[in-house]
């Protein structure tokens, strides 16, 4: 003979058996409900409340519901005032209430579940009162709180009298809110959501805890069996499965992957790093007044010493200017007195030569060997005077380039050539002079100490700058290391350069020649 039944008589007979060893005879007596109903308050989020839509949601319903799927029992699951829900238990309506408090009172009337969820209980008040911090500071405030609450029993055990009881946790926050009481009292996790809800965070403050609530869902007294059919039922559900319920209303809390006791050590070491962080800025900070205190001082003194080298060029300038001016007023002396006298002395042995030769043939000879001294000794002076300031210069500065280059190749025998590109432009005096000196110490140089066989000079002239190369094909030189040593030549044709504002550039290397270029503005 074969036996029948439905899915869900066959899990509660399945259970039944299960527990049947354990229970003994009361067990036997004992009838599983064929639905059972649970009421709580639907205004206590997250455990249980409602949706726009005035759907009911929350913990206690996903509870009940996995619940439901373990036994295989129907649960209907009812939300409604909190004092209503606990009468509603009290005449039967309902066979479990949820989300009870245990008080003294409480625990002569209902029979407990295991403790599954702890929430303290605070007092709420307006941020513009101070001093709540304890029952003695409440007095004399109208407190309000949920009817039927354990927040209200515990204020009523300790004086308080002035209590407003409203019938939902969304009505006393909505009466605080409207500023008629101003002190409330409940659970923390209610609070918070209806706080945020309405967002009213800035307007209230919270006391320490009143006291720790723990959490039970219970039955009528004398209904013991129902409470153990009921708890063996949540004994088949895993912690992991009720775990995941509390994540989807609670969310997951934001954890560093590490041990707790860890944190003492971080903390430490941030605290080692921020103090590290904080004396390297110091010291950074202390470095860089200090290399601004240098830099300034090091400024100073750069610019005093820019000073000083710009006073020393102007005083060699203003000395080569001197000294220029002297080599002319030296050169026209020597050319005009100097001059004058040996031509004169050279007329006046011509004239003896004429008178007193004829007569005697000595003294014609002797006339003839001090006018030839005397024509040496005018050569001379001619080549002193043109030394000291060429008077070729006084017709520009190309005809000076050109008797200087001439006069060059004549002396020394090195083959010469000269190249002008542009056209003429007038210089002044001071000018000229500078880039004969120039042009003349570059000769000078190559005479002495390039060996070359050829030198080209080249001459420019553009708008605003005259351009002065001079290029050999000698030995040549090593440009930097030359620059080390106490080359007078080159520093003078540099510090002349500089007068000018022009530019100078040499480039020469052992056995390649050397090119000397200067550009010099006109003004």
């Amino acid at each position: 003979m074969k036996l029948r039944c439905s899915s869900g008589n066959c899990r509660i007979a399945l259970l039944l058996a299960a527990i049947a060893p354990l229970s003994g005879n009361s067990l036997a007596a004992f009838s599983p409900p064929k639905q059972l109903v649970v009421v709580t308050d639907d205004s206590y989020p997250p455990y249980l409340f409602r949706t726009d839509g005035g759907q009911l949601q929350g913990i206690i319903k996903d509870k009940w519901e996995l619940w439901s799927r373990k036994t295989g029992v129907p649960v209907k699951v009812e939300g409604m005032e909190w004092a209503k829900a606990q009468e509603t238990l009290k005449t039967k309506g309902a066979d479990v209430i949820e989300a009870l408090a245990y008080t003294e009172a409480r625990a002569k009337l209902y029979e407990y579940s295991p403790p599954y969820a702890e929430v303290d209980a605070r007092v709420f008040f307006h941020r513009s009162i101070s001093g709540i911090n304890d029952v003695a500071s409440m007095r004399g405030f109208t407190i309000g709180a949920k009817d039927g609450s354990a927040c209200a029993s515990w204020l009523e055990d300790r004086g308080i009298e002035t209590i407003r009881r409203f019938p939902s946790s969304d009505a006393v926050v909505k009466a605080a809110r409207a500023r008629e009481i101003p002190l409330f009292c409940m659970d923390l996790p209610v609070a918070q959501y209806l706080i945020f809800k309405q967002s009213l965070a800035d307007e209230f403050r919270q006391t320490s805890p009143l006291y720790v609530a723990r959490f039970h869902w219970a039955v009528l007294k004398g209904r013991a069996d129902l409470r153990d059919f009921i708890q063996r039922g949540f004994e088949g559900i895993t912690a992991q499965e009720l775990q995941d319920i509390q994540v989807r209303w609670l969310g997951s809390s934001m954890k560093l992957p590490i041990d707790p006791r860890y944190y003492y050590y971080l903390a430490l070491l941030a605290a080692g790093i921020l103090a590290a962080a904080v004396m390297l800025i110091l010291w950074n900070r202390t470095l860089r007044l200090r290399v601004s205190a240098k830099t300034a001082e090091l400024s100073a003194a750069l610019g005093s010493l820019q000073t000083h080298a710009d006073r020393l060029r102007e005083l060699s300038a203003h000395h080569d200017s001197v000294r220029e001016e002297e080599r002319a007023h030296v050169a026209r002396e020597i050319h005009d007195e100097l001059g004058q006298a040996l031509t004169a002395l050279k007329m006046d042995l011509s004239v003896l030569g004429i008178k007193f030769g004829e007569s005697n043939p000595e003294i014609k000879t002797r006339a003839q060997e001090l006018r030839d001294t005397v024509d040496r000794t005018i050569q001379v002076v001619r080549d002193v005077a043109t030394a000291l300031r060429p008077a070729v210069l006084d017709f520009g500065i190309i005809p000076a380039v050109e008797g200087l280059v001439e006069e060059f190749q004549k002396r020394s025998g090195i083959h010469c050539t000269v190249k002008f590109l542009g056209t003429e432009t007038r210089f002044a005096e001071d000018r000229s002079i500078v880039i004969f000196r120039i042009l003349q110490e570059s000769l000078t140089n190559i005479s002495r100490h390039a060996g070359a066989k050829k030198v080209q000079v080249t001459v420019g002239l553009d708008a605003t700058h005259f351009h002065l190369e001079v290029k050999d094909d000698g030995s040549g030189f090593d440009v930097d290391a030359a620059g080390k040593r106490k080359t007078f030549g080159l520093l003078g044709i540099r510090e002349r350069v500089i007068m000018l504002r022009g530019e100078l550039s040499i480039r020469s290397s052992p056995g390649a020649g050397t090119e000397v270029s200067v550009s010099i503005p006109y003004q």
